[in-house]
């Protein structure tokens, strides 16, 4: 999605608004996205990430599951 990430950020310094943070204990990361003022992140995007993960990217549309 072209979204830029911060390897081992030091975001609690920052007085951010809104932002995605993803950690990963078992490998010790941490990625940040800051999202700038005015901008929105995409509500899907964790929904995304976890049906890709899972292999059914497919399924991240609520709309293609509903019956």
């Amino acid at each position: 999605r072209g979204m830029a990430w911060e390897p081992k950020p030091r975001w609690r310094d920052d007085h951010l608004d809104q932002y995605l943070l993803f950690q990963q204990p078992a490998h010790a990361a941490t990625l940040l996205h800051k999202i700038p003022p005015g901008e929105r992140h995409p509500l899907n995007f964790g929904r995304e990430v976890l049906a890709t993960l899972l292999g059914v990217p497919e399924r991240a549309d609520w709309k293609d599951c509903a019956l």
